[in-house]
């Protein structure tokens, strides 16, 4: 089978462009034994015009009429340099790689220190420097993803899995993501980027984007101190401080295709569980260089349960001078959960850099990703002439099956079909809900599982609560879409029904615009946050007769706005109008504990129950208007042709909140509440984890009339469960309403986990992949002064894919009080 494309560039002349003839080389490269090597590297000597082989060792290599010494390396085999002369014939030339011998050469090894370390001491003086050599620089970037998958079942847990198992075979194995990209990269020192996606093709989705990012290949680089993987900093075998991580073992020596002398050396790990690699690295001697790569890591290190190994492997090469830049990444990566197997490759070919690129001032931005209007609809044409790395036979039966495929996937009475197995009810929806679907009208009812629909509390008795949602979206990306909610209830002691609806429409996703209306008659806790959810409150209430939340009635109405007014503003307005109504407890049941009282309705009934169960508060009107405002400094984004996603910015998050209590229209209510929060959620500290951090100082300017229900209510939290969401808005052993406040206050949360640079030091203990968290929380009002707690835990508990149990021990300290300790449990699921 003929391989064939062009090499993919821009050719910027003064004047005019002309069209030149040029020549494939063609072949395949193997190693002594005839096995054919992946993605060895191709390239012409000194310049990064090259590309790489496929998995069947295939390569296709187009150059101009010249004289050429082209280089053929794979890491751990002897490179070759073959000198070709190229005209307007093409060629077809099959190379052997032999592998590195084992000798060491001249270099003598002694009883002391093994030769290597002197070699990486070296490189890590030298590491700096090849880090910040290259002020700017423009290439061009081919990446292709795959992913197979093998023996998925048919279903999970009741849940079908047939989606996920169209275009695999009988036994549910085959390629379940194929996608390549071509983009130009842009940089400038310090952390300057952007990249312009020209080109995408995705397996069996014509109208879908590559999730490849040439951008993210190229900067993993082990010049840095660190390699990200997930939320874990991985040490670099050339760091500094990587000799007290690491052991080196020097292998042997060999020359390049410059007649430089290289060196493989064994990177083993002093801690096997400690965030680390393993492998081989190869430096060039005299410049201290990365040659190339051969790192890989485990599951264990990254702490990534599901993630078994990643393989990095990096080639190097000559750009311009004495300037090296990567020219090849590969990356694969195996992964296991619940007895499915995956394994997957990334492969990234950077070409045609200029190292001395001219850039206007205003070239660099928020926009760091640009894929083009018409990136997703290049024909086959198109792809054979810039694709650098020839399909393998089962790639090119991807793309052809899949293809056809999806116009039967599109088809109506395909998606007809399968609908009509979805929207079969099953044993499931009592645990999942139950949905039925229109796929070819994009529409959807949802209704929720009925083990949510009855709940208990001491204000409605049993109650039960009907809950309905509409979605209506306008196309396949979800760019634009609306739902429509409808909710009722009936609480069987009270005897009373409630009800409302709500309806949001998201006008666009480039500016996040939403528009949210609500009304009708809503059972509110105090505080609108939920500080206890009421499945919680039911099982409280019930086996223990503590019924911690309190309710008001709210006939209401409100009118919502949001959207992104410019790149790292956020705005938010809210109108409100309604009327409040105080409630009283109608039920005294419970499974357990009858001697014992339930608290009053009353939210300051939380130490002795119980207050006489009367009204907290008489019936009034409110006319309410609330202003958020989100700054994000530094916040870049990633454009698609029809919406925008935005990546973590490295400053704090700013809010502002304003409220209002308008006296008109009948409004009862009239103050000012304004409110600043500063927050930053997973800041990497080195290899150390993870810090964040919320803090909080709020106040009211003026206080004319405000019900208890307006006071800012501080998150406390009476029960042994924590809110998986909320750990750094929440004081633990604080009862929900004792510190609310209509005057000021001001809290700070802080929170570290070690995502397990400490736990992976521990003998015995490391295998299990547990991670410390310790906390501090802090609270001061004027009415109640001091309040502080300290926190340590252990998150991801549990085994393999199921780590979703966090534990905190918590003590609290207020001036003049004996230290309280507690513990809570929360949920949080984690790979």
């Amino acid at each position: 089978m003929q391989y064939s494309y062009i090499l993919y560039t821009f050719l910027f002349v003064l004047g005019c462009s002309s069209l030149l003839q040029a020549t494939h080389i063609t072949g395949k490269i193997v190693d002594d034994k005839g096995e054919a090597l992946p993605f060895a590297s191709i390239y012409v000597q000194g310049s990064s015009i090259g590309t790489t082989t496929n998995v069947d060792g295939v390569y296709d290599l187009e150059l101009k009429e010249g004289d050429y010494n082209i280089v053929f390396q794979y890491v751990g085999f002897q490179q070759k340099v073959q000198k070709v002369s190229v005209d307007n014939k093409d060629i077809i030339l099959n190379i052997q790689l032999n592998p590195i011998a084992t000798e060491i050469g001249e270099i003598t090894v002694t009883a002391g220190e093994d030769p290597a370390y002197r070699i990486i001491r070296k490189a890590i003086k030298k590491r700096k420097f090849y880090l910040n050599q290259v002020k700017s620089y423009t290439c061009d970037a081919y990446v292709k993803g795959t992913q197979h998958i093998k023996n998925l079942p048919k279903q999970i847990m009741g849940q079908s899995l047939e989606e996920f198992r169209k275009g695999l075979d009988s036994t549910g194995s085959g390629i379940i993501y194929l996608s390549e990209s071509v983009a130009e990269l842009y940089y400038e020192a310090p952390r300057n980027f952007k990249e312009v996606m020209i080109s995408s093709k995705v397996s069996g989705n014509d109208n879908g984007f590559s999730f490849n990012s040439g951008t993210a290949m190229h900067e993993i680089s082990f010049y840095r101190s660190h390699v990200e993987l997930g939320d874990t900093k991985l040490l670099s075998p050339i760091a500094n401080g990587a000799l007290a991580a690491y052991k080196y073992e020097l292998v042997t020596t060999f020359l390049d295709d410059n007649d430089k002398v290289v060196y493989k050396i064994k990177v083993i790990p002093r801690n096997e569980l400690g965030q680390v690699f393993r492998g081989y690295i190869y430096i060039v001697d005299e410049d201290w260089a990365i040659h190339s790569t051969e790192l890989y890591t485990t599951g264990k290190s990254a702490n990534i349960s599901v993630l078994d190994t990643v393989l990095f492997k990096q080639v190097h090469v000559f750009v311009q001078d004495s300037i090296r830049q990567l020219f090849s990444q590969d990356i694969t990566f195996q992964i296991k959960a619940l007895g499915i197997r995956t394994e997957g490759n990334f492969l990234g070919v950077f070409r045609n850099y200029d190292v001395v690129p001219a850039f206007g001032d205003k070239f660099f931005g928020a926009e760091i990703v640009k894929i083009e209007e018409e990136a997703n609809k290049k024909d086959s044409i198109y792809w054979n002439k810039v694709r650098p790395v020839p399909l393998t036979p089962i790639e090119l039966k991807e793309y052809k099956t899949k293809d056809s495929l999806q116009k039967i996937w599109k088809s109506k009475e395909y998606l007809d079909s399968m609908d009509r197995k979805r929207n079969r009810p099953s044993w499931t929806m009592i645990f999942m809900g139950y949905t039925y679907q229109k796929s070819h009208k994009r529409i959807k009812l949802s209704i929720p599982s009925p083990l949510t629909t009855v709940r208990y509390n001491t204000v409605q008795g049993y109650s039960v609560n009907l809950n309905v949602t509409f979605t209506k979206e306008f196309d396949e990306d979800r760019t634009s879409w609306f739902d429509v909610q409808g909710v009722v209830g009936y609480g069987f002691s009270d005897k009373q029904v409630r009800g409302h609806g709500r309806f949001r429409y998201k006008l666009n996703s480039i500016t996040g615009a939403r528009l949210h209306v609500e009304g009708g008659r809503k059972l509110r806790q105090f505080t609108n946050r939920e500080p206890i959810q009421p499945l919680i409150n039911t099982f409280y209430s019930l086996l223990g007769k503590c019924n911690y939340a309190k309710f008001y009635d709210d006939y209401y109405g409100q009118i919502r706005y949001s959207q992104r007014v410019y790149n790292g503003i956020f705005l938010r307005a809210d109108l409100s109008y309604g009327q409040r109504r105080s409630l009283i407890n109608h039920s005294t049941h419970s499974w357990v504990k009858r001697d014992q009282e339930f608290y009053s309705n009353q939210p300051l009934d939380f130490d002795n129950p119980p207050l006489d169960n009367q009204p907290s508060f008489n019936t009034h009107e409110y006319l309410q208007f609330d202003l958020y405002m989100r700054f994000r400094f530094g916040q870049k984004y990633i454009s698609y042709p029809k919406q925008r996603f935005y990546t973590a910015s490295k400053w704090p998050d700013i809010w502002l909140h304003y409220r209002r209590g308008i006296p008109l229209l009948g409004g009862d209510t009239n103050f000012d509440y304004l409110a600043m929060t500063i927050a930053k959620d997973d800041l990497a500290i080195g290899s150390a984890g993870l810090f964040s951090f919320r803090a909080r100082g709020a106040w009211f300017p003026y206080v004319g009339s405000m019900e208890f229900i307006d006071y800012r209510h501080i998150n406390g939290n009476q029960t042994i469960l924590a809110k998986p969401d909320a750990y750094l808005r929440t004081f633990q052993l604080l009862p929900y309403y004792q510190w609310s406040t209509n005057q000021w206050f001001a809290s700070l949360h802080v929170e570290h986990d070690f995502n397990g640079y400490i736990w992976n030091k521990i003998p015995l203990l490391k295998h299990l992949g547990f991670e410390f968290v310790t906390g501090f929380h802090f609270l001061y009002t004027p009415e109640n002064k001091e309040y502080m707690e300290f926190t340590l835990g252990l998150d991801r508990i549990g085994f393999g894919l199921f780590r979703f149990m966090r534990v905190d021990a918590v003590m609290n300290y207020q001036i003049g009080e004996r230290p309280q300790f507690g513990a809570v449990i929360g949920i949080n699921l984690s790979l």
